[in-house]
């Protein structure tokens, strides 16, 4: 496999595409910015990106990854059963 190839891979890999919410991102091998999907950012991205946007637009991202996780979990039936998240009575 030639080293384009790899990078092709890499990419295909960095870009998982879950969420549907896109930022226009270059990775380091790459020669010009592409629609990358927020989660697939370098959390410097997601953090700069967050910035700029209005209160009402972050509520939407919320709901936005709320409902992707949720259809990850529901598509693989994944259950978080970890006692961090249980409240204990």
């Amino acid at each position: 496999m030639n080293q384009r190839a790899t990078m092709d891979t890499v990419n295909e890999l960095n870009r998982r595409n879950l969420s549907g919410v896109y930022i226009l991102h270059k990775f380091e091998d790459e020669d010009k910015k592409q629609p990358t999907c927020f989660e697939d950012c370098p959390v410097a991205v997601q953090d700069k990106w967050l910035e700029s946007l209005e209160l009402d637009a972050v509520r939407n991202l919320a709901k936005i990854l709320g409902g992707a996780l949720r259809e990850i979990g529901d598509q693989f039936d994944l259950v978080n059963d970890h006692d961090t998240y249980k409240k204990e009575k």
